[in-house]
């Protein structure tokens, strides 16, 4: 069978690399995509140049198969889908971001979930979900408190 892109949702780590990336999920794998890298000061003083980056990179790598995907970087990884135990869509009550948690066999890997390329605003949990459900089924898991927003 030949491997299909089935979507992709942009992230932020939560780390102190300070990356801008895509989730894209394929039929077999979870390709995590280095998009650009955020600096603080560029933040602070108001400068957007991340934001047109993000936004070429994007148009870079639209089009490319999974295999191109994640030979564009380095950086760039595959999660295995049989390696995955749990996918968990949560956000704390304290804050309106969302975060997307994976769990495999000996990992855990954690992200805030921004958008959904290449549209730039913030997306809302619905369509988090849009996305996620079709390609986890029942290892999707969905904080109660995100349900109806």
């Amino acid at each position: 069978m030949v491997e299909r892109i089935l979507g992709s949702i942009r992230v932020f780590t939560l780390d102190l690399k300070n990356l801008i990336e895509h989730l894209t999920f394929t039929t077999d794998r979870v390709i995590v995509v280095k998009i650009t890298k955020l600096d603080g000061r560029e933040v602070s003083r108001g400068d957007l140049s991340y934001f047109q980056r993000m936004q070429d990179k994007e148009r870079e790598l639209s089009g490319l198969s999974a295999e191109e995907l994640l030979r564009n970087d380095d950086a760039n990884y595959a999660i295995p889908m049989s390696e995955i135990i749990e996918v968990r869509l949560t956000k704390p009550w304290w804050l309106r971001a969302r975060y997307i948690t994976i769990l495999t066999k000996n990992r855990k890997y954690r992200w805030q979930a921004t958008g959904i390329p290449p549209i730039p605003k913030v997306a809302k949990t619905h369509q988090f979900i849009e996305i996620l459900q079709p390609v986890f089924a029942e290892k999707l898991s969905i904080k109660p408190s995100l349900l109806g927003k």
